[in-house]
């Protein structure tokens, strides 16, 4: 016999506390806070190439040009390094990486843009980001649109969804270590959840 069967559970269950209106307006004041801060995100319209650009924006040839090649610069000088060829292919795939003098990067995999336009009805292409996609199976971001900073973007392109913080400048993207830009990822995608 199980000593276990022994045991009165019902003694051992937390209680719930009763219901206080303090409490309850409080709970709703903070929901309403982290609504608020939600708030805090803007549209993006994700791309794989310009040609997918221009279909979804007839007659925008220059413009999807232009927003790709700024993208491109971005993610050149913003998108994570990895010593070691292996531990860039860990992470995005195997034949999805670029050696750059000493170091490794993903290949840029497609793009983002606002999706509004500036003062002039024109893109704000200048505001473009390369976005990297893992083909890894074991990757934490596996088919995945991600940005050089480390955001998870979602699996679909077209019209997303971003922290209002995406399109700001990047910094020089940091050289990373075996598992570096997956934990980077991680953090960024805790950070959004409360974690």
């Amino acid at each position: 016999m199980k000593r276990s069967e022994h045991i009165n559970l019902a003694i051992m269950r937390k209680a719930m506390p009763p219901l206080n209106p303090l409490r309850l307006r409080l709970a709703a004041l903070f929901a309403g806070m982290g609504l608020l801060s939600a708030c805090g995100s803007e549209e993006a319209l994700v791309y794989e190439s310009v040609q997918d650009c221009v279909l979804d924006n007839f007659g925008e040839l220059s413009q999807c040009e232009r927003a790709y090649e700024a993208a491109e610069r971005q993610w050149w000088v913003s998108a994570p390094r990895y010593v070691e060829l292996g531990d860039c292919e860990e992470e995005f795939g195997d034949q999805n990486c670029r050696q750059v003098g000493y170091e490794y990067l993903p290949l840029m995999a497609g793009f983002m843009l606002p999706a509004y336009f500036d003062d002039d009805d024109d893109w704000d292409y200048k505001k473009s980001k390369g976005l990297g996609r893992s083909k890894a199976r074991r990757s934490a971001f596996h088919n995945q649109w991600v940005s050089a900073a480390g955001a998870v973007l979602g699996a679909k392109a077209g019209k997303v969804s971003v922290d209002a913080a995406a399109f700001k400048s990047s910094a020089v993207g940091k050289v990373m270590r075996r598992g570096g830009f997956g934990r980077t990822v991680s953090q960024a995608s805790s950070r959004r959840s409360g974690g």
